[in-house]
């Protein structure tokens, strides 16, 4: 499991604050109540959560949740499993595929495979799966290395190349992303994508992929 860093906890807090409608003085006084300091330069990543948490438990703020795409099947479990979600999801995020339900990846599983279960693959048909996904995901022009972070961020700029190509940014160079990261609530401040912690990113694929769907329907529609 990875642990949030201080600077993205920072982060969150900050945005935390905003979304609860604190000013500035109002975050300094629950720092100050807290961990007795007023300056958040000070602050370790306890004192961060213990913010937080103060705030989740007086009711006034609520972590964001990423929408529910797995239906009513039950998950399956394992890395290479985790893999072919992560992976099913970018695609459905680019409009290459319709159903993010964990019965629609389980059926795409089965075709490639024969297995009805994703618990029941192998090692080496789940690698097929994988390997599947991952050519029609270079298809998409979406091209995924080994750091998975950086996957996040290359998936970003794949759905706003598609965005540009549809016409439906004006500007198609990356720095408008950045750009966009502040205009679509994402971050408060332009910033480079690197920046972004991991549930910034997935937020933003959220938004863009919502966003390349629309463009993709609206360009069916006669």
């Amino acid at each position: 499991m990875t642990v949030p860093d201080t600077a993205s906890l920072r982060r969150t807090w900050f945005a935390a604050c905003r979304e609860a409608g604190l000013d500035e003085d109002g975050r300094k006084a629950i720092q100050e109540r807290v961990t007795r300091k007023a300056s958040a330069t000070a602050m370790t990543a306890r004192d961060f959560n213990a913010c937080l948490t103060d705030l989740k438990d007086r009711g006034v703020w609520k972590p964001r949740k990423q929408p529910k795409r797995a239906g009513s099947r039950p998950l399956a479990d394992g890395d290479q499993v985790a893999k072919m979600r992560a992976l099913w999801l970018a695609l459905y995020h680019l409009g290459a595929v319709r159903n993010p339900e964990e019965a629609a990846l389980a059926a795409f599983a089965q075709r490639q495979t024969g297995v009805t279960a994703l618990q029941w693959l192998q090692v080496t048909q789940a690698n097929t799966v994988i390997e599947t996904l991952k050519d029609w995901c270079r298809r998409e022009d979406f091209v995924i290395g080994r750091d998975w972070m950086e996957a996040k961020r290359e998936l970003l700029r794949c759905l706003w190349r598609k965005l540009a190509a549809a016409g439906a940014v004006r500007i198609a160079d990356l720095g408008a992303l950045d750009h966009w990261f502040t205009t679509a609530g994402i971050s408060p401040h332009t910033t480079a994508i690197s920046h972004l912690d991991i549930a910034q990113l997935d937020q933003a694929a959220e938004k863009l992929g919502a966003w390349v769907r629309r463009s993709m329907a609206k360009k069916a529609t006669p």
